[in-house]
């Protein structure tokens, strides 16, 4: 995690300027990018944290054009370690961003690295700047854009880093999995206690939802760039978390080896306990999402109805197996979605001729909790706060619901494959939505059965867990539950 996150800043750094930055911008950090170096975004401050309205690092205009910039940023990643960095910076406009090469630039320093519980390898730090003297070219876009070119940044940056949070999942899922196949308790293999392979079959299925929603997330913004503001925020707010339950899980399923550091494999799980919570902090914390998603609820009740609906083609284009996600136009990138919400509409718009009889219950149940939210969100006066705990609510029952919608689109993009986990995957989404069973104790217990036995395939067999599976070589195919083994 602390090098994909390293390496990762450098996506978030660059997105302003790709998003509205010049030629010259754009050339300067392509060099940059492929010969290996670092790049920072340097938004928030000590006293503001993540209210960017507040920003007090100033950009002042002087007789040669440029300006000169005043003020210290905290908590950046790659801050003493990047070579350029956006800053987001107070002009006589508004907010503004300055890309800034350090190589050129005069008058500023380092704040001392920030220690962290987890990710310690992470350059996590500060810049300050002390009348630091920049050329007019260094503005990215038109004075007073800065805010939302940031946000729309953070758009793209927050469904690219969700994906941090699988890697841990996978390792620890596959460790324990080992460790259970040799450990014998009470006459037998702890695998095959009933329990255990039902809490581990659960936990696989979690993470196939969190990987089907990573991928679906990723190729939204070329479909639906105008509605990415909502669908950007429920990936960041719903994959680390779900990732997160399902790390807990598994280490309360280890039991007492999780808290014995030189005992089970050299206390990587302690380390992915520490790492994984700070994928759901930066670029927008949970809570962050969950406000910017129940801001626009009241708007979405009025239009969700006549909002775009996704044929089969798209479908295919965003869940299919095999389907490559092509580059957004950010022209088209919208500060709000107003309204419209695609996934909701085509999960509203299918019958059960779609699904089959499998999946028809399933399906009837999803669209149930859609018109109920959509119905009481319409029933509350347009002009009330949206920081109440009604719309807090509703925020967290859409993201469930968007996962239900997605697991039906896979099935549906992908014929009918994978029909256990999906099964699996759709029990466990309505139990988050309060929705009785829809498959019988029989059935998900069969169900279930599938699903363990893919997951004992995958790790036997040295495949990913991911969506598309591929063969694990090197050291990774290769891990043990004392460890790596050589």
């Amino acid at each position: 995690l602390t090098v994909g996150m390293a390496k990762g800043k450098n996506v978030l750094g660059s997105l302003p300027v790709w998003i509205a930055g010049s030629i010259e911008q754009k050339a300067r950090i392509s060099k940059l990018v492929t010969s290996g170096g670092y790049l920072a975004f340097a938004m928030t401050e000590p006293l503001n944290g993540s209210d960017l309205n507040q920003t007090l690092v100033s950009a002042t205009r002087h007789p040669s054009g440029g300006f000169k910039l005043i003020g210290e940023k905290w908590l950046i990643n790659n801050a003493t370690r990047s070579e350029c960095v956006t800053v987001l910076a107070r002009t006589e406009s508004g907010l503004s961003l300055f890309f800034v090469d350090k190589k050129k630039a005069k008058s500023f320093s380092h704040t001392p690295k920030i220690r962290l519980m987890g990710v310690k390898g992470l350059d996590v730090s500060g810049i300050r700047f002390d009348a630091t003297e920049l050329e007019a070219s260094s503005l990215v876009g038109r004075e007073g854009q800065g805010l939302e070119v940031s946000l729309k940044s953070l758009m793209i940056s927050r469904i690219l880093c969700v994906g941090f949070s699988l890697g841990p999942v996978e390792t620890a899922l596959r460790l324990v999995f080992e460790f259970f196949e040799k450990r014998r308790l009470y006459g037998d293999a702890v695998i095959a206690i009933p329990n255990v392979r039902s809490r581990l079959a659960g936990t696989f299925a979690d993470f196939h939802l969190a990987d089907l929603f990573t991928r679906a997330s990723f190729r939204l913004p070329a479909v639906l760039p105008e509605q990415l503001s909502l669908h950007s925020a429920a990936a960041k707010l719903f994959v680390p978390e779900l990732c997160e339950e399902g790390l807990r899980d598994v280490l309360v399923t280890l039991g007492a080896r999780y808290f014995l550091h030189d005992d089970f494999a050299h206390g990587l799980m302690q380390k992915f306990a520490r790492d994984l919570p700070l994928v759901g902090v930066f670029d927008g914390s949970s809570q962050v999402n969950l406000y910017s998603i129940a801001n626009q609820i009241p708007a979405m009740a009025g239009y969700s109805a006549q909002a775009r609906v996704l044929d089969r083609e798209v479908l295919k284009a965003i869940f299919a197996d095999g389907a490559k996600a092509a580059m957004p136009d950010f022209a088209k990138l919208k500060l709000s979605a107003r309204g419209e919400n695609a996934i909701l509409a085509t999960l509203l718009s299918l019958d059960t001729a779609a699904v089959g009889p499998s999946l028809a219950k399933a399906l009837a149940a999803l669209k149930e909790c859609s018109r109920r939210l959509i119905a009481t969100a319409t029933s509350r006066p347009r002009g009330e706060a949206t920081n109440q705990r009604l719309y807090f609510s509703l925020a967290e029952d859409l993201i469930w619901i968007h996962a239900g919608a997605f697991a039906i689109f896979d099935f549906i993009a992908n014929a009918g494959r994978r029909e256990s986990m999906t099964q699996v995957m759709l029990d466990r989404i309505l139990r988050h939505l309060d929705v009785e069973p829809v498959a019988n104790e029989d059935e998900l217990r069969h169900h279930e059965t599938v699903v363990f036995d893919e997951l004992a395939r995958r790790v036997r067999g040295e495949i990913s867990f991911g969506l598309e599976e591929s063969a694990l070589p090197g050291w990774y195919g290769r891990l043990t539950s004392r460890g790596f083994s050589k």
